[in-house]
């Protein structure tokens, strides 16, 4: 290990450098603290430094504090050697940034002591150095495999989604034609039971295939300055109109300023929405209402779909948007996947927003609130 002899006394230095050479360091010398300081910033400087006080220019604690100052992980540890003996003088010494303080005159052996506490310390930073270091490194290569594990999992929930559409294709298609020339009523009925799965199934690989490519970073989003209420309108259109399920045809209370622009993709909000909206009819009673209405901010828009309906437990709300989660009261819905919610909550998240639930209790209704950013004011980074 180096060490550092930084004294302006010729014999002090000599006197210094036997005893450090016996002790097996490697020793280079300071005749000042200016000389000092440009040798710790070299390219190999010393890991100790035995230091006088007071030296011509820059002193023993000044040239701590410059060496504190630096913010190099390790610094030097840095032993004070001065006549000085006073308790303020050490505490002094100390807050200037040197590691410890040895009075003139001094004991060999004690100072021999205070240096191998010095190499112990910095040999632990050293080793600490290296453990940090080796851990940053499996940090980086966990991160890497994780980031490459995702990757591949977005990939195959994309292509699961397409493969599993291919073969269904023929079977919407068919299914519809054998329903129609089939006299007999309990194949009739059978027939009907396959198609409605069927049906189901496409719905469920369509929303699969939609949730991968949305956490695919090379589908791109068209986000660009859209009005907001003719979107709100075709989405309320679609879903009012859709009696797949049963459904009354129902429409929603929209209440939107006509010239409110957002940032937006057109296709991916109306998804959310549509999506939105169905859950709100689906799950309130016919006759209650529910309502699209946003409040305005200087950057942000806080968008809202409420209804009377069913409310949720906070146990709910916690989990809503995660993929395949489904309430109690929608666990005997066959008609549901579990992702609408997962695939609104990335959607929104794509455009920079963020989206949550907030509802009173069970039985209180639903308020589904998320965020979008204002036309002309700055986007968020994607």
């Amino acid at each position: 290990m180096k060490a550092l002899i930084a004294d302006d006394d010729v014999t002090t230095r000599r006197m210094l450098r036997v005893a450090l050479l016996r002790w097996g360091y490697e020793v280079v010398e300071a005749a000042d603290g200016a000389e000092a300081w440009e040798h710790f910033l070299g390219p190999s400087p010393a890991a100790l430094a035995i230091v006088d006080w007071t030296m011509p220019g820059l002193s023993g604690p000044d040239l701590c504090r410059r060496l504190r100052g630096r913010g190099q992980v390790p610094g030097p540890y840095v032993i004070l050697l001065t006549a000085r003996s006073h308790w303020k003088d050490v505490v002094l010494g100390l807050e200037a940034g040197a590691d410890d303080f040895v009075a003139k005159p001094y004991q060999v052996e004690e100072l021999g002591a205070r240096v191998a506490v010095g190499r112990r310390i910095v040999d632990l930073q050293q080793e600490l150095l290296k453990a940090n270091g080796a851990l940053e490194s499996r940090v980086r290569e966990r991160t890497e495999k994780i980031q490459s594990l995702l990757e591949r999992s977005q990939e195959l929930v994309g292509q699961l989604g397409h493969d599993l559409r291919t073969p269904l294709t023929p079977l919407v298609a068919l299914l519809p034609i054998l329903l129609l020339d089939e006299r007999d009523p309990e194949r009739r009925e059978w027939l009907g039971l396959c198609l409605a799965q069927v049906r189901h199934l496409k719905r469920l690989a369509t929303r699969v295939s939609d949730l991968g490519r949305l956490e695919s970073a090379t589908t791109p989003l068209s986000l660009l300055p859209i009005r907001l209420l003719p979107v709100v309108q075709a989405a309320t259109e679609f879903v009012g109109t859709d009696d797949a399920v049963g459904r009354r045809k129902r429409r929603a209370a929209i209440d939107l300023p006509a010239t409110l622009e957002v940032y937006g993709d057109v296709v991916w909000l109306e998804r959310v929405f549509v999506d939105l909206l169905d859950n709100a009819f689906r799950f309130s009673p016919a006759g209650t209402p529910v309502t699209v209405g946003a409040e305005c901010g200087e950057r942000e828009v806080v968008v809202e779909v409420a209804d009377q309906g069913q409310g949720l437990a906070p146990e709910q709300m916690s989990r809503l948007f995660d993929p395949f989660y489904m309430g109690d009261s929608a666990r005997t819905d066959r008609n549901m996947s579990g992702l609408g919610l997962a695939i609104c909550r990335r959607i929104v998240e794509r455009h920079g927003g963020r989206i949550w639930a907030e509802s009173g209790g069970v039985g209180m209704g639903t308020r589904v609130r998320f965020t979008l950013f204002r036309a002309g004011q700055p986007l968020a980074a994607q």
